[in-house]
């Protein structure tokens, strides 16, 4: 979950203790504090989540990972980010890094990279599905319009990673947008290899009645998060797949 949004803690997090599962969750370290303001695409996002509930999911086995301090991949601003979250839980050794979509120099990126190299542990981007390219944009109306599995697959297996191919500074993901169908996402995840690893990236999980339901594309219907949670314990249960924290799956 990326942001540090407040419905990540009161609506993701008790249905996913539920069913057993835990979660990542990349924080805005001054979108919690108040001294940076949320970006203005950030419409489904009603408020921060507070310090004593990072507390609490740390508590219970999530993993609190950094996302900036003003939403950005420059390293004076990670080092801040990390100051903060130092304080707040407790130092860590290192941290798990989800860059946001603020960075385009490669020197800039590779100073980050050695700048924060003693107390970052991976670095997960976004998809490495080139959604400008017309084939994608085909695949995207295919799965979004038609509900085509096949599209759903093609659209997103470049992002799928195994033990053999993690780049920890460059961890590819599955974003997960509010048209998205979970049973569409389950069998995505039973069909692909036995050793294969899929990170998941999600903003908001907002409830029918709440008045930001639907309102951009990132958020996703509590109702059908919650679906996508039974089925993966299901399929826990059957020894078919684990879910991790992506801390864990980076040290395993």
């Amino acid at each position: 979950f990326d942001d540090g949004r407040e419905d990540n803690y009161s609506v993701a997090y008790p249905l996913m203790k539920h069913y057993g599962l835990v979660g990542t969750i990349f924080v805005t370290t001054g979108y919690i504090d108040g001294t940076w303001q949320k970006d203005a695409t950030w419409l489904s996002a009603e408020k921060p989540l507070t310090i004593e509930q990072l507390i609490e999911l740390k508590n219970n086995h999530w993993e609190i990972g950094l996302h900036g301090d003003r939403h950005t991949t420059s390293l004076q601003d990670t080092l801040i980010s990390i100051e903060k979250m130092d304080n707040w839980i407790g130092k860590q050794e290192k941290y798990g890094f989800s860059m946001p979509n603020s960075i385009s120099d490669k020197n800039e990126f590779e100073e980050f990279i050695v700048g924060t190299k003693d107390r970052i542990k991976y670095i997960r981007c976004g998809r490495k599905t080139n959604t400008k390219l017309i084939k994608s944009k085909i695949l995207y109306g295919l799965y979004r319009f038609l509900g085509s599995k096949l599209a759903y697959l093609r659209f997103n297996r470049c992002n799928v990673l195994s033990k053999e191919n993690i780049d920890i500074n460059k961890i590819y993901s599955v974003v997960i947008r509010k048209e998205d169908n979970p049973y569409m996402i389950l069998k995505f995840i039973d069909s692909l290899p036995d050793d294969s690893i899929v990170v998941f990236m999600l903003h908001s999980i907002i409830e029918k009645n709440n008045h930001l339901y639907n309102i951009d594309p990132w958020c996703w219907d509590s109702e059908l998060f919650k679906i996508l949670c039974k089925e993966l314990s299901f399929r826990i249960i059957n020894k078919k797949l684990s879910v991790n924290t992506l801390a864990n799956i980076v040290e395993e």
